[in-house]
């Protein structure tokens, strides 16, 4: 038998097959009483439970700010301020229909845009094609498949805790949890729904407060730190369905009162049936976990089950040194008094390390220790600051920005509460010695006050004077002081206090100033936390369900909006930049498309296509219709050149009609005399004929200067149609005459 004992302080007892060097490496660093714990709560555990407080607006004696102040009121200011950043947050990360997108290689994708613009000469580049529009759309699957599953498994909702946990205390911690989960689908079976249970794996996202949360204590980021640890309470029905399961190795569980994590002061339920879980991610030494695997495959918890008529102590064990691996344990079980922890000093060397995953349950046994199985050797948990604090893990939050300007809030509205309770209550200063005995001291309405002499000699009302009215400025101003430290925008400062407040061009100032403090939150938000959430979770199920989340090596980037505030002062902007531009323009389409793309109008998907097709008309304006004075114009140009047109052919008809009859008058008169009258007629005939032909080509040339003349003046009236403004309306007289000509045309 082996007795272990406990010998020095803080020393836990451990039985054979619990890995004891194992387990005391872990809890002496990232337990809850660990170094780091230890270094973590001296620098910060005083003033993250203030600032709790100060959020929850819970009063504690510690708060006070003088020790005769009485009242208990704490100011919302800081609460306000809080509860506004963390919503600015969430609408700029969340809002959007999905947070994150998945990119490819720059070379790869240019490579795909080139291909896809030029046709395919060979069997080989149209391959390549095809393999690069197959990756683009597997890119589109993962990411729909990807977030329905974050979807499902409530990510939103764990962001939106981390981020007000990165609010209240600076930073906003998370770890992604693995594990199958059990539903039921309804089959038809034989015309019976009949539930069906199926299995998936699916992935959680758990929000981490600082106060449970130990790293490393010289890691400035999760990537430097050799370790950290989730240290929280779980309920212990859940623990021992993980060991019915075999996640989990089959250990006492030992029911736990839990800490507050939060506030020492506030009372925890000693009834609690809970268990305390440090969850380990980092790297152990590699001889340690090789042990402690030894170890659980050679033992059982408590030891083997003795021989009938020995009795063991309560410290004692037994172990059957014939079981295999017992003698390999370096170490002689059947010695009393051996204490595994000793294990540390039995040759570990602690250099050669390996990234493993190690849960503890209430400090005494480990229940689960493996080397991470993960490919990329992921440790599941992301972290983001508030705000950065140079050479610092923890980040700074909006608490910790208007803790100075909350405390003198509230002195100054608990200083005027106690004043007022000194003048506006009733009091009196009586001689003690001209009371009646025994009478006690009150004043109440209607209430009869004995004394021994005269009452005005006696009895003489009591006033500590008035409150100053000047406290209310004060206060309003100190207001105004949380919110231009914490960078919060909606100050309830009245407007007679701060005159800033009173024209647009001070609240636009404002808003302007809140939304590039935002932003930069928001760019440490997705770039520490939202981009390696997703890509952890991606090959999560990229390793373990393979068959619906393809394997390849992709790039995720965060998509994040504009918050509220932001948006409503880009709504502002456009709006004025709207009114500036006329209609006719393609900018002012373009901008009223951005006014519905970053508006939170429910129909603003249907407004976007309906206003592309308002730029296009832009763009590529229908031909121009002519007015009534423009068609007169050109009728009558084109009267003119067609009763030129027949001028000159009645003229060469009338030349030709002379000829011919000069050739039949010739024909018909024999004599010589008739013979030389007829050539004469004839001479002249030609010559009238060579005079009309001369006339044709006058005709002609002048035909063609009118018509040079006609499309002269159409590319005139084109280009100044072209120039008009469309849209306006012409005055009414002109309308009427134009209607008179059309009439006159229409009549002639």
């Amino acid at each position: 038998m082996a007795v272990i004992e406990q010998d020095t302080p803080g020393r836990i007892p451990t039985a054979p097959g619990t890995g004891g060097s194992l387990l005391h490496w872990v809890n002496s660093r990232a337990g809850v009483n660990g170094w780091w714990a230890q270094d973590r709560d001296r620098d910060h555990k005083n003033r993250w439970e203030e600032y709790y407080r100060l959020w929850r607006g819970i009063w504690s004696a510690s708060d006070k700010t003088r020790m005769s102040e009485r009242s208990r009121l704490i100011a919302p200011a800081l609460q306000q301020a809080i509860e506004g950043i963390t919503s600015e947050i969430e609408s700029a990360v969340l809002d959007k229909k999905s947070f994150f997108d998945v990119v490819d290689d720059p070379n790869d994708v240019a490579a795909a845009m080139a291909s896809t613009e030029t046709q395919a000469r060979t069997p080989e580049e149209a391959a390549q094609q095809n393999a690069r529009r197959a990756a683009q759309q597997d890119m589109v699957d993962l990411r729909t498949r990807l977030y329905y599953a974050m979807t499902e498994a409530d990510y939103d909702l764990s962001m939106a805790e981390v981020f007000l946990n990165g609010s209240i205390w600076g930073t906003g911690i998370g770890k992604i949890n693995f594990e199958d989960i059990e539903f039921f689908e309804v089959e038809n079976q034989d015309g019976e729904p009949v539930p069906v249970p199926r299995v998936k794996p699916q992935a959680r996202l758990i929000p981490i407060i600082p106060q449970q949360f130990t790293i490393d204590t010289a890691a400035k980021r999760l990537a430097d730190a050799i370790g950290y640890a989730h240290t929280y309470p779980a309920p212990r029905h859940e623990i021992l369905e993980l060991q019915r399961q075999g996640i989990f190795r089959d250990v006492p569980l030992a029911r736990q009162t839990p800490k507050d994590p939060i506030d020492s002061d506030e009372n925890t339920d000693s009834n609690a049936d809970s268990v305390n879980i440090v969850d380990y991610r980092g790297k152990v030494p590699r001889s340690m976990l090789e042990e402690f695997q030894l170890e659980a495959d050679a033992f059982t918890v408590g030891g083997d089950v003795p021989p009938e008529g020995i009795e063991l102590g309560e410290d004692e064990f037994f172990v059957d040194l014939d079981k295999p691996g017992a003698q390999e344990l370096g170490r002689d079980p059947g010695i009393a008094g051996t204490d595994v922890d000793a294990s540390i000093s039995l040759g570990h060397d602690e250099d050669d390390l390996v990234e493993a995953f190690v849960v503890i349950v209430n400090e005494q046994h480990i229940l689960k220790a493996e080397e991470n199985p993960l490919f990329h050797k992921d440790r599941l948990v992301v972290a983001y600051r508030h705000e950065i604090v140079p050479d610092q893990f923890w980040g700074r939050g909006a608490a910790e920005k208007g803790y100075n300007s909350q405390k003198a809030l509230d002195a100054s509205m608990r200083a005027r509460i106690d004043g007022l309770a000194l003048t506006v209550h009733p009091m009196m200063a009586m001689d003690a010695g001209r009371m009646p005995r025994g009478f006690k001291f009150t004043v109440s309405p209607g209430r009869n006050i004995l004394t021994n002499g005269d009452p005005k000699e006696i009895l003489n009302p009591l006033n500590f004077g008035q409150i100053d009215p000047n406290i209310f400025t004060d206060n309003a101003e100190l207001e105004r002081m949380v919110m231009m430290a914490t960078g919060g925008m909606d100050t309830a400062a009245p407007v007679k206090v701060n005159g800033r407040n009173e024209t647009a061009a001070g609240q636009s100032m404002q808003l302007g100033n809140f939304v590039k403090r935002s932003k930069r939150t928001i760019r440490n938000i997705e770039k520490e936390f939202v981009v390696p959430m997703v890509q952890q979770t991606a090959r999560l199920y990229m390793q373990f369900d393979s068959e619906n989340f393809p394997v390849n090596d992709y790039t995720f980037r965060a998509i994040s909006v504009l918050g509220t505030m932001a948006r409503e002062l880009e709504q502002m902007h456009f709006a004025s930049m709207i009114n500036t531009v006329p209609e006719t323009s393609p900018a002012f389409w373009m901008l009223m498309k951005s006014f519905y793309q970053s508006s939170s109008l429910s129909n603003r998907e249907e407004m976007v296509p309906m206003i592309d097709a308002q730029m296009q008309q832009v763009l590529n304006p229908p031909q121009p219709q002519p007015t009534m004075l423009e068609r007169l114009q050109m009728l009558q140009l084109t009267e003119s050149i067609k009763n030129e047109r027949i001028r000159q052919i009645t003229g060469m008809t009338r030349a030709r009609a002379e000829i011919a009859r000069a050739e039949t008058e010739a024909r018909q008169v024999p004599s010589e005399v008739a013979v030389n009258e007829t050539n004469a007629l004839l001479n002249l005939a030609k010559a009238e004929g060579e005079e009309a032909g001369t006339q044709m080509n006058i005709y002609k040339a002048q035909l063609d200067a009118l018509e040079r003349e006609a499309a002269i003046k159409q590319q005139e009236i084109e280009n100044v149609l072209t120039t008009r403004e469309t849209g306006t309306t012409a005055n009414l007289d002109r309308i009427s005459g134009a209607s008179r000509l059309e009439d006159i045309l229409a009549g002639s």
